[in-house]
C-alpha cells in the first residue's frame, strides 16, 4: 500500500520539480545581458566610473576621466564641454546637466570631470541608462559614451544571489514536505514563495522591471496561494 502511494506520488513531484526548474530558469534569464559600451574611436576617449549600481535616494557624484585619443593628454574644460544626459526605462530623457572641471594638468586629478546627480532625481528602482558627451569649445573634435545604471535599495547587487538561494531553499522544502507529508514543512517553504514573489514585484529582478517579470512574480505568488489553499485545506501534503 505505501509502495503504491510512493509511486502515485513520483509523476506528481517529477512534475513540480520541473516546474521549479522552470521558474529558476526565468529567475536567471533577466540578467545574462552584457553591458553594452559605445565610445568614439577619434576626436575625445571618456573614462566612466566602474561602479555601476547606486543607492535609491542617495545623492550621487560621477566622475570621468576625457583624453584626447591622438596623444593621450587629458582634457580640461578650458579646451572642452562636457554633459550628462540621464535615459529611464521607455528611453525618455529626463536629467540633463553639465559636467564641472575639478582638476589642472599638472596633478593626479588631471582631466576629472564631476556632476552632482540629486538623490531624488531616480524615481524609482530599475535599470537606466545614462549618456556623456564631450565637444571641443573651438574646433570638431567631441567624444560620446553610453553606459547603464542600476538604482537598489542597497546600492549593491546583493539581493539577486540571496533570493535565489532562498527560492532554492523554499522549493527544497516544499517538495521534501510532500515527500514527508508533513504540512509545516511545505507551509513554512511557501513562505519563501510569497516572499520572492512581493519582492520582484517591488524591486524586479536584478534591478530590472518589464512585464516578463511582472508575469514570473504573479505565477510565483499563484503557486504560493495554491499551495497554501492545498496544505489549509487538508488536501496536501496529505492527500497528494
Amino acid at each position: 500500500m505505501l509502495k503504491q502511494k510512493i509511486n502515485k506520488r513520483q509523476p506528481n513531484l517529477i512534475r513540480l520539480a520541473f516546474f521549479f526548474f522552470f521558474l529558476l530558469f526565468l529567475f536567471s534569464s533577466p540578467v545574462l545581458a552584457d553591458k553594452v559600451v559605445v565610445e568614439t574611436q577619434n576626436g575625445y576617449g571618456i573614462l566612466t566610473p566602474k561602479q555601476e549600481t547606486i543607492q535609491e535616494g542617495k545623492n550621487y557624484t560621477m566622475h570621468i576621466d576625457v583624453y584626447d585619443l591622438s596623444d593621450g593628454t587629458y582634457v580640461s574644460n578650458e579646451s572642452a564641454t562636457c554633459y550628462l544626459n540621464l535615459f529611464n526605462g521607455d528611453g525618455t530623457s529626463f536629467f540633463l546637466s553639465e559636467f564641472e572641471y575639478s582638476g589642472n594638468l599638472t596633478t593626479e586629478l588631471a582631466g576629472q570631470w564631476y556632476v552632482e546627480i540629486p538623490g531624488d532625481t531616480f524615481e524609482e528602482i530599475g535599470t537606466y541608462t545614462y549618456f556623456v558627451e564631450c565637444d571641443e569649445n573651438a574646433g570638431n573634435l567631441g567624444g560620446s559614451r553610453s553606459e547603464a545604471l542600476e538604482v537598489t535599495p542597497t546600492g549593491k547587487k546583493d539581493y539577486y544571489i540571496v533570493n535565489m538561494i532562498i527560492f532554492s531553499l523554499a522549493a527544497l522544502l516544499i517538495v521534501g514536505g510532500i515527500i514527508k507529508s508533513d504540512p509545516s514543512i511545505t507551509a513554512f517553504g511557501n513562505l519563501g514563495l510569497y516572499y520572492i514573489g512581493i519582492f520582484i514585484i517591488q524591486y524586479g529582478i536584478a534591478g530590472q522591471k518589464n512585464w516578463m517579470i511582472n508575469a514570473l512574480s504573479a505565477i510565483i505568488l499563484a503557486l504560493a496561494f495554491y499551495i497554501t489553499y492545498r496544505v489549509f485545506e487538508g488536501y496536501w501534503p496529505d492527500n497528494y
